[in-house]
């Protein structure tokens, strides 16, 4: 049940803060007692990585929703689509992520055989485009009017993934950040982000660690609420996202959290703290309540050069804080309530008189690098290979989004059990190779893939069951321009004599096409 104003307005609270200035303090390291990653004492195939997410009971909900619909929308062509259907179609759209074909329609395409030889040999493309047409995973009748959720539609999806997610074991440094979907379809939730290069995207707030594993996600609606848990202060919008993700970190075990200054306030970090969870961040200066004007002031640190630092104790209700303002190309603001000054290290940077040198880093900046970028590494990832679809409907932009986060993890928790059992380097799958092994596993393992049968049927049995290889007619300036069309001479020169003496038909080696003797 959502909060009403009168009660988020009684969990806000009046947080008091008390600074001081302070000389270089070096940072605490805090013993991390969470739970220990699991022992792995073998590599499973990437499609049981895969399986542990997409389940397949999760399949039959998707299967039993997209006939539904289909049924809805025309009563006399139900589409019928079983279980091992959906799975090759789903492997289907993770094949095309790699292809990379420019449309979807050329993975049948006759002219780039054998490329295109595996899609139809799965599935015919009008199979294709009617699940894809008719995939869905609400039942429309049973929506309620009152409900407003935006994301109604793949709520499902949503709400499984983010279970799955959340059993996956925790590592020590966590981070919060927003994730973009690119999408310029029309949708009610779609976010304009003038200085981001995909302007038009779903915006998701992602908990992740420095590795790029996913452990939670929220979309984004344009609105967040505070968190239904009377013992959480209603914060800010922005430090609600945090309060919402972090509500899955173990409490007093040491955990580290990292995020930037649209997060960053006073009142959250003193929450955070107060829970066991110890937090790094930008923060914007206005948030700053009672920083002096003297701390304020950017002047004297832009006089003393690069690498100058300043810095201030914040004492509050549950804990204390660190504020750093460092100077770089810029000043920078940064609040924590573990990484502090020392030890300070040098790091190189580059000038406008082509020339390097070396300037002052504190600690609490070399935490918050380290540390900070775990989500928009699993948005690299994505993006490598993203499903190419460009769908119709709305929510089905979010469904790919989402296969595409499954798919990261799946190859993430591959290469922790690499790790673990110290796999050479050589030997572990790249993404790619990855992605293309769940991908043939869901097209081909336990199913058969003979393609359907048509006309009328055969007194005779068929002797081969194999579905036979189509040839496309090449172009009229290839077939007529009278340059090194010869006949494929099979390696048994014997058996070419007797084809040739019986009539059968050989093969053109420029055309690929049928030649009769």
């Amino acid at each position: 049940m959502a909060a009403t104003s009168r009660d988020a307005g009684a969990k806000k609270r009046d947080f008091q803060s008390k600074w001081s200035t302070v000389q270089d303090a070096e940072t605490v390291t805090l013993e991390f007692s969470g739970q220990d990653l699991p022992c792995s004492h073998e590599i499973l195939p990437p499609f049981q990585y895969f399986k542990q997410f997409i389940s397949d009971d999760f399949l039959d909900v998707i299967v039993t929703e997209t006939n539904m619909y289909s049924v809805q929308k025309n009563v006399n062509k139900p589409l019928n689509v079983t279980h091992n259907e959906m799975e090759q179609w789903l492997g289907l759209i993770c094949y095309f992520s790699i292809s990379k074909l420019p449309h979807t329609s050329m993975h049948w395409c006759k002219r780039l055989s054998p490329l295109t030889d595996i899609c139809s040999d799965i599935m015919s493309r009008d199979r294709f485009e009617a699940i894809k047409s008719n995939f869905h995973l609400v039942d429309n009748t049973m929506q309620d009017p009152a409900n407003a959720d935006n994301f109604l539609k793949v709520r499902p999806m949503i709400d499984h993934l983010r279970k799955k997610f959340q059993d996956i074991p925790m590592i020590q440094n966590l981070c919060v950040d927003e994730q973009l979907v690119p999408f310029k379809g029309r949708s009610p939730v779609k976010q304009y982000i003038p200085n981001k290069p995909k302007k038009w995207a779903y915006k998701f707030f992602v908990l992740a660690d420095e590795k790029g594993m996913t452990y939670d996600f929220i979309p984004y609606n344009g609105r967040i609420k505070p968190v239904e848990d009377p013992d959480v202060p209603d914060l800010k919008p922005s430090s609600n996202s945090v309060l919402h993700l972090a509500q899955i970190i173990p409490s007093n075990v040491n955990h580290h959290l990292f995020f930037d200054n649209w997060f960053t306030s006073l009142p959250l970090v003193d929450h955070l703290a107060s829970r066991g969870i110890w937090s790094c961040g930008t923060v914007r200066p206005s948030r700053l309540t009672g920083l002096t004007k003297e701390m304020k002031c950017q002047k004297q640190i832009t006089k003393n050069g690069r690498g100058a630092y300043e810095a201030a104790k914040i004492v509050q209700d549950n804990s204390e804080a660190l504020y750093v303002k460092w100077f770089d190309n810029r000043v920078v603001n940064m609040i924590s309530t573990f990484a502090k000054t020392e030890p300070v290290t040098k790091i190189s940077r580059y000038s406008k008189n082509k020339t390097r040198f070396e300037v002052q880093c504190p600690d609490i900046v070399k935490q918050y690098n380290k540390s900070m970028g775990g989500v928009a590494l699993a948005d690299q990832l994505i993006s490598l290979y993203r499903i190419p679809i460009r769908p119709k409907k709305y929510y089905m932009r979010l469904v790919f989004h989402m296969i595409d986060m499954v798919v990261v993890n799946s190859w993430l928790l591959y290469r922790r059990d690499a790790s673990s059992l110290n796999l050479p380097r050589k030997d572990i799958l790249s993404l790619a190779s990855f992605k293309l092994l769940i991908a043939f596993d869901l097209m081909k393992a336990g199913k058969v893939c003979n393609g359907k049968k048509r006309g009328k049927p055969s007194l005779t049995p068929d002797s081969s069951n194999a579905r036979k290889k189509s040839c496309y007619r090449p172009s009229d300036s290839t077939r007529t321009d009278g340059i090194g069309h010869l006949p494929r001479i099979d390696q048994n020169e014997i058996v070419a004599r007797e084809q040739t003496a019986m009539g059968e038909p050989m093969l053109c080696v420029k055309s690929v096409t049928l030649i009769f003797a």
